[in-house]
């Protein structure tokens, strides 16, 4: 080769190598055309060098270096006050070595390594306070070993053990005191042996078993005061056999079977004092044949028939001096066809028709003596007229204050005294609701809306005192109640 030929083949080599080295600037935008990443390519057209990425407002989230397309080196992110939010450092462009995030204004919240972009070694998180959260081992991201969590202020909350991931062990919860609350022991991530909770005052709540994830064998929950609130059975994680539920002081409340999962067998509840309160049987999770109920005297006051889970046929229902005060007839769990309620005499005291569970037609109301006492119809449970009011005697008190279903409705006892204020719109009870005894003493004082109590509510006794007083939501106690004797002296508070 001549010299020229070779001065030639030189420059072009220097060129090439020139061009392959070379870094060409670039900028990226999105399609609003605000800034999204600015960095360079090298020759091969592969990310090099220093690269920065933004969000939509402009503010940088995260940089760092690439390698011929690979990220190397300390990569930071930020959080949307700028602040860095974590560190990581990225090896032939896996995480590898240090990690580190941050709360913000640069408190730790998290530390440790990264190998092949898995946690690896010991980690540990910090609460905001400075004081540690967690502290524990990775293995290639499989937690290993002793794992310990704790309260921000420094107390033990949890230990446990894990084996390539799973939970294998001991494990147990405490309280911010430092009280044990829970107890139990896993293998291969599954609950196995025994397991127990304790109350924060350190009773025992809960005891029982586990064998692969699923309860086995006899469960005992406690009252706080040790007293035994329940005894169950399990078998492979499905309720079985006889369990017994009982009042804070050891009488039994309830007693009911298991067969393969589901209710079956007899069922009883019992009232504080050891009376029945309930006899009946249950069938594959449903209840079946006739079933009673009982006042806490002992007296009977209800018994009926179900099917496949539903009332059927015709009920009874009595007062706790075995007086029948309303019968009438089921069908699919909803009153059907002509119902009829007793005075304790047995005169009847009101008379009419249910379809579907809803009053319909013209239903009458009586004295005590069997006099008219006044007539109400109703459309699908809505009330839409009403007759005038007939004292026990036959005197007439007119009716005007309301008209198709709409206006306040006045009841009154056998001398004309009000008995009841309520009022109406569109049929539905929707507003304010009075009830006064014989003397005139106010006994309930509520609101409804739509057919349904609301708002705050106040019972009194009959001597004029208040007997308990709260809030009712969509017909159902809500939030504090407070309840008192007949003096008017607070005796209990409940939240419900």
């Amino acid at each position: 080769m001549s010299a020229k030929s070779i001065f030639h083949f030189l420059i072009i080599t220097f060129v090439h190598v020139q061009l392959a080295f070379s870094q060409e600037p670039v900028v990226d935008y999105n399609q609003d055309s605000t800034l999204r990443s600015v960095g360079e390519l090298n020759g091969n057209g592969s990310k090099q060098g220093l690269w920065k990425t933004y969000n939509q407002d402009g503010k940088l989230v995260q940089m760092g270096e690439y390698v011929n397309g690979l990220k190397s080196g300390m990569w930071l992110a930020y959080d949307e006050n700028g602040n860095i939010d974590i560190e990581s450092v990225y090896v032939s462009g896996q995480a590898n070595g240090l990690f580190k995030k941050y709360y913000p204004g640069k408190k730790l919240e998290i530390e440790g390594q990264m190998k092949e972009d898995e946690r690896d070694g010991l980690w540990k998180e910090y609460h905001e306070n400075g004081y540690l959260q967690s502290y524990g081992s990775y293995n290639l991201g499989e937690k290993t070993g002793l794992w310990r969590t704790y309260y921000d202020n420094g107390t033990v909350e949890s230990e446990m053990h894990y084996v390539e991931g799973k939970l294998n062990g001991e494990y147990k919860i405490y309280s911010r005191r430092g009280d044990l609350v829970k107890n139990a022991s896993y293998k291969n991530g599954k609950l196995n042996g025994l397991y127990e909770e304790y109350y924060e005052s350190g009773t025992l709540d809960t005891k029982g078993t586990y064998s692969d994830d699923s309860k086995t064998g006899q469960w005992k929950h406690f009252y706080i005061d040790g007293y035994v609130e329940s005894e169950t059975y399990f078998k492979d994680g499905r309720p079985t056999g006889k369990w017994i539920y009982y009042y804070p002081y050891s009488v039994v409340k309830k007693e009911l079977f298991f067969k393969n999962g589901l209710l079956d067998s007899l069922y009883i509840e019992y009232h504080p004092n050891k009376n029945k309160s309930v006899i009946g049987k249950y069938e594959k999770d449903k209840r079946t044949g006739t079933w009673y109920n009982y006042h806490t005297n002992g007296k009977l006051y209800s018994f009926g028939e179900y099917e496949d889970d539903l009332k059927q046929g015709n009920w009874k229902y009595f007062n706790d001096r075995g007086v029948l005060i309303a019968e009438g007839n089921f069908k699919d769990n909803l009153e059907t066809g002509q119902w009829f309620f007793y005075h304790e005499n047995g005169q009847v005291k009101s008379i009419g028709t249910y379809e579907e569970g809803k009053e319909s037609g013209l239903w009458g109301s009586f004295h005590d003596n069997g006099n008219l006492k006044w007539e109400q119809t109703y459309n699908n449970g809505r009330l839409i007229e009403i007759s005038n009011f007939y004292t026990a005697s036959g005197d007439t008190i007119k009716e005007d204050g309301f008209k198709n279903g709409n206006g306040v409705v006045k009841s009154y006892f056998d001398d004309g005294s009000v008995e009841e204020v309520k009022t109406y719109k569109n049929g539905l009870l929707d507003g304010p609701n009075k009830v006064y005894s014989e003397k005139g003493d106010l006994l309930v004082d509520g609101y409804y809306e739509i057919g349904l109590k609301q708002g705050y509510w106040k019972f009194y006794h009959n001597n004029g005192n208040l007997e308990s007083e709260g809030q009712y939501v969509n017909d159902e106690l809500n939030g504090t109640w407070k309840f008192y004797d007949r003096r008017g002296d607070l005796v209990d508070t409940i939240e419900y």
